[in-house]
Protein backbone atom coordinates (compact mmCIF):
# COMPACT_ATOMS: atom_id res chain seq x y z
CA UNK A 1 0.00 0.00 0.00
CA UNK A 2 0.88 3.25 -0.89
CA UNK A 3 -0.32 5.90 1.71
CA UNK A 4 -0.91 9.71 0.25
CA UNK A 5 0.71 8.87 -3.26
CA UNK A 6 1.39 11.28 -5.15
CA UNK A 7 0.53 13.52 -2.50
CA UNK A 8 -3.36 13.10 -3.31
CA UNK A 9 -5.00 9.42 -2.67
CA UNK A 10 -3.88 6.37 -0.69
CA UNK A 11 -2.88 3.27 -3.19
CA UNK A 12 -3.93 -0.44 -2.51
CA UNK A 13 -0.96 -2.83 -4.31
CA UNK A 14 -0.70 -6.45 -4.85
CA UNK A 15 2.28 -7.43 -6.11
CA UNK A 16 2.33 -10.92 -7.81
CA UNK A 17 5.02 -13.24 -9.51
CA UNK A 18 5.08 -15.95 -12.12
CA UNK A 19 7.03 -17.93 -14.20
CA UNK A 20 4.13 -17.93 -16.86
CA UNK A 21 4.37 -15.07 -19.68
CA UNK A 22 0.91 -14.35 -19.25
CA UNK A 23 -1.45 -14.20 -16.22
CA UNK A 24 -4.76 -15.84 -16.76
CA UNK A 25 -6.37 -16.31 -13.08
CA UNK A 26 -8.22 -13.61 -11.82
CA UNK A 27 -7.26 -14.42 -8.38
CA UNK A 28 -5.03 -11.63 -7.69
CA UNK A 29 -7.31 -8.79 -8.53
CA UNK A 30 -10.39 -10.57 -6.10
CA UNK A 31 -7.42 -10.98 -3.06
CA UNK A 32 -6.98 -7.35 -3.71
CA UNK A 33 -10.71 -6.41 -3.93
CA UNK A 34 -11.25 -8.62 -1.07
CA UNK A 35 -8.07 -6.62 1.00
CA UNK A 36 -9.55 -3.25 0.80
CA UNK A 37 -12.32 -3.67 3.84
CA UNK A 38 -9.74 -4.47 5.89
CA UNK A 39 -6.96 -2.36 5.53
CA UNK A 40 -9.39 0.39 5.29
CA UNK A 41 -11.05 -0.37 8.61
CA UNK A 42 -8.25 -1.23 10.23
CA UNK A 43 -6.35 2.06 9.11
CA UNK A 44 -9.22 3.92 8.84
CA UNK A 45 -8.39 5.72 5.57
CA UNK A 46 -10.00 4.99 2.19
CA UNK A 47 -8.19 3.80 -1.01
CA UNK A 48 -9.36 5.14 -4.10
CA UNK A 49 -6.69 3.24 -6.03
CA UNK A 50 -5.88 -0.03 -6.64
CA UNK A 51 -2.80 -1.35 -8.77
CA UNK A 52 -1.90 -5.43 -9.80
CA UNK A 53 1.82 -5.48 -10.10
CA UNK A 54 3.32 -8.34 -11.85
CA UNK A 55 6.38 -9.56 -13.93
CA UNK A 56 3.95 -10.68 -16.88
CA UNK A 57 4.00 -9.83 -20.35
CA UNK A 58 0.10 -9.84 -20.81
CA UNK A 59 -3.35 -10.25 -19.08
CA UNK A 60 -5.88 -12.68 -20.50
CA UNK A 61 -9.36 -11.01 -21.47
CA UNK A 62 -11.22 -12.47 -18.24
CA UNK A 63 -8.67 -10.69 -16.01
CA UNK A 64 -8.74 -7.34 -17.79
CA UNK A 65 -12.33 -7.93 -17.33
CA UNK A 66 -12.36 -8.12 -13.77
CA UNK A 67 -9.69 -6.01 -13.37
CA UNK A 68 -12.27 -3.31 -15.05
CA UNK A 69 -15.39 -4.47 -12.45
CA UNK A 70 -12.85 -3.77 -9.53
CA UNK A 71 -11.13 -0.65 -10.93
CA UNK A 72 -8.24 -2.63 -10.51
CA UNK A 73 -4.97 -0.88 -12.33
CA UNK A 74 -2.73 -3.59 -13.93
CA UNK A 75 0.72 -3.11 -14.51
CA UNK A 76 3.05 -5.65 -16.26
CA UNK A 77 6.53 -6.02 -17.30
CA UNK A 78 5.70 -2.89 -19.42
CA UNK A 79 5.22 -1.08 -17.15
CA UNK A 80 8.31 -1.76 -14.73
CA UNK A 81 10.30 -1.00 -17.93
CA UNK A 82 9.15 2.33 -18.11
CA UNK A 83 9.79 3.37 -14.52
CA UNK A 84 13.30 1.47 -14.31
CA UNK A 85 13.58 3.83 -16.90
CA UNK A 86 12.74 7.10 -15.47
CA UNK A 87 13.99 5.62 -11.97
CA UNK A 88 17.60 4.00 -11.56
CA UNK A 89 17.71 1.52 -9.02
CA UNK A 90 21.22 0.40 -8.05
CA UNK A 91 22.21 -2.35 -5.87
CA UNK A 92 22.84 -0.38 -2.60
CA UNK A 93 19.21 0.67 -3.26
CA UNK A 94 17.93 -2.86 -3.06
CA UNK A 95 20.12 -3.25 0.21
CA UNK A 96 18.94 -0.35 1.98
CA UNK A 97 14.95 -1.20 1.56
CA UNK A 98 15.56 -4.67 2.08
CA UNK A 99 17.10 -3.89 5.55
CA UNK A 100 14.80 -1.13 6.45
CA UNK A 101 12.08 -3.56 5.51
CA UNK A 102 13.36 -6.06 7.58
CA UNK A 103 13.74 -3.93 10.65
CA UNK A 104 9.88 -3.03 10.51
Amino acid sequence: MVIGHGGRENLLVQVKTTMSPKLDSEEAVRELEGAKPFFENSLGLAFKGKQLHTNVRTFSRRVEKVAKLYGVNLAGTDWLGAALSTHKVTLSDVISRNAHRQAL
